[in-house]
Formats: C-alpha cells, sequence, structure tokens
C-alpha cells in the first residue's frame, strides 16, 4: 500500500527544527525545545495554544519540584521517584493532565542537571522556562503559517458520497420489482460509511478551527452541516433497507415505489444543485402515491398484507428522505 507523508507529520519536523534552531541561535545549547514542539503540535493552533497553555503550567511547577527536590536530596534514585510522585499528583489535581508526560520528563530534566549552586537556580529556571516557551510558540507559529485544512477531501468524499447513495437507491429499486434479486445495501456497507462520515466531521472541524477569515469558516460550517445530514440520511437508508429486505414478491405499489427509488436516485447525484422544480415533481409523485394507497382494494392474504405494510413504510421513509434532501438545497442557498 503507496503511505503518503502527512501535512502534519512535516509541520511537526519543521516546528522541531526551528525549535531547536531558534534555542541554540538564543544560547541554549539544549536539543529540549524540539520535545516540546513534538508534543506541542496539534491539528489546529487553537488546540495547540489550549495545549501550550497546560504544558506551560505543568513544565513551570515541574521545574519548582525538581529545583526543590535536587536541592534537598540531590540526583538520587529516591529524588526521582519522590518527583514524580509529587509531579503526577500535582498536576492531576490542578488539572493540567493534558501535559503530564512533559512536565514529568522536566522534573527528570531538572534533576539531571543536578547540582547546581544558589546563585545557579534563578538564571536555570529561566532557562528551562524559556527553551519550553520556545517549543510552545514555534509550533503555534507553524500552525498559523501553514494551517491544516481539508477542503479537497471533504468536496470530493462528499460526491462520494452522493454517488454511493445514488446506486444504494438503485439496488433497492431493483429488489423492490424484484425481490427475488437480493440486491439490497448490506450493513457492512453502511457502518463503513458511518466511520467515514466520522473522520470527515473531524477533518471539517480541524479545517474550521483553522480558516482565518469569515467566509473560510461559513463554508467549513456547511460541510459540517452536510455531514451531519448524511448521518441522518444514513439511518433513513437503514430503514428503507430493512423494509425492502422484507418483501416477499412484486405487489400493487411496488411499480410505483420503485420509481420513486429511483427518483430519489437521481436527486442523491448532486443534492445541492437540484432545482426547486425536482422537489416539486417528487413532491407531487408522493402525493399521488398517498392517493393511491388510500384508494386501492384491501390484501387479499396474509402474505400481501404484509409486504403492502413494507411498501407503506417504504413510502413514509421515502417521504422523510426527500424531505432531508431538501435541506441541502436550502443549504446551499445561504
Amino acid at each position: 500500500m503507496k503511505y503518503k507523508i502527512g501535512k502534519r507529520i512535516i509541520k511537526t519536523g519543521i516546528a522541531v527544527s526551528l525549535s531547536i534552531g531558534l534555542a541554540h541561535a538564543l544560547g541554549f545549547t539544549t536539543t529540549f525545545s524540539g520535545v516540546v514542539a513534538l508534543i506541542a503540535m496539534k491539528e489546529t493552533s487553537k488546540r495547540t495554544i489550549r495545549y501550550g497553555v497546560t504544558l506551560f503550567l505543568g513544565s513551570l511547577l515541574s521545574v519548582i519540584i525538581g529545583l526543590i527536590l535536587g536541592v534537598f536530596l540531590g540526583k538520587s534514585v529516591i529524588a526521582f521517584g519522590i518527583g514524580t510522585i509529587l509531579a503526577l499528583s500535582l498536576i492531576v489535581r490542578l488539572q493540567l493532565a493534558d501535559g503530564i508526560i512533559l512536565a514529568t520528563i522536566v522534573v527528570y530534566h531538572v534533576l539531571d542537571a543536578m547540582p547546581i549552586t544558589g546563585k545557579q537556580f534563578v538564571s536555570f529556571s529561566l532557562k528551562e522556562i524559556a527553551v519550553i516557551g520556545i517549543g510552545i510558540v514555534v509550533s503555534v507559529l507553524v500552525n498559523l503559517i501553514v494551517p491544516q485544512k481539508y477542503d479537497a477531501l471533504l468536496k470530493e468524499n462528499i460526491e462520494e458520497f452522493n454517488t454511493r447513495f445514488s446506486t444504494f437507491f438503485e439496488r433497492m429499486a431493483a429488489n423492490v420489482k424484484n425481490p427475488e434479486l437480493r440486491s439490497i445495501p448490506t450493513q457492512d456497507e453502511y457502518y463503513e460509511c458511518r466511520k467515514q462520515i466520522k473522520v470527515l466531521l473531524d477533518q471539517a472541524e480541524i479545517s474550521k478551527e483553522n480558516a482565518l477569515l469569515s467566509e473560510e469558516i461559513n463554508i467549513y460550517t456547511k460541510y459540517i452541516t452536510m455531514l451531519k445530514l448524511y448521518k441522518k440520511l444514513i439511518t433513513l437508508l437503514e430503514e428503507l433497507t430493512f423494509q425492502v429486505g422484507h418483501l416477499q414478491s412484486t405487489r400493487i405499489h411496488s411499480k410505483s415505489i420503485a420509481g420513486a427509488l429511483q427518483q430519489l436516485s437521481k436527486m442523491q447525484k448532486n443534492p445541492s444543485l437540484n432545482p426547486i422544480e425536482t422537489f416539486k415533481e417528487m413532491s407531487e409523485l408522493l402525493n399521488q402515491l398517498n392517493d393511491h394507497y388510500a384508494n386501492s382494494p384491501l390484501p387479499k392474504t396474509r402474505e400481501e398484507f404484509v409486504d403492502r405494510a413494507h411498501l407503506y413504510h417504504i413510502f413514509i421513509y421515502v417521504r422523510e428522505y426527500a424531505d432531508t434532501l431538501f435541506l441541502f438545497y436550502k443549504n446551499n442557498l445561504k
């Protein structure tokens, strides 16, 4: 399988290099700022800042713990053990657990530098805090300069969903015409759709957080709204599939129901660009179908009664699905 290096990986490498380079330029010989940048780099600048604040406060606390223990216990194994206990306990207690790993490493880093004299106490503390700050600030700046966005991927996957759902309707329409085909979509197919939507929603949220202009934010808000609508569509598709899968043979309304499913298939190919006339035609088709149900003769056998009940449920879900597609149309107008 072909592996592609992601943008976040590249940004992390850049942030690490810049952090270490900046630290060296300022006279710090340590590479610890690169470790901070590695840990601080998140999907968005907003998340990096939030995480960076947690890292900084936790690390500041750890510097104090390390220095106090170092003064009294030196670079001993007992100091490392007690430092671990104190750092973990206090960081969790102060709700800074997101930065718990780095903060604990800072304790070890401080203890490893022991012994230091009283005169070195302040300068060492400032150095550690400065190095940590460099890593966090560089990560934020890299995220701001090269934000992680998924415009093309979101558009491509949404178009793929439209094609896939349109095919689902074609398969269900064929099954309504001839139940022996057993051509309905499977639960595994719906499960994969749900997994994919979950990933896409996260990517849309990341892109929205990285957007700097209100116009960009509005675009990603639309993507998020559309993906949430797709989640509802999948639920309706599963209900439709259940009803279609229980049909035993063709009945009086089978042809009309299959026609409605085929019409939905056409509408699904590009739901946001359907003209208003398309929705009006679908509404008229469903109204006619409803009249046919009201005026049709009663079923003569139990099997016919069951099949027609399933067909009526399909009609109900088709109407709800068409109403949901109309939301795509309205969302596209905003």
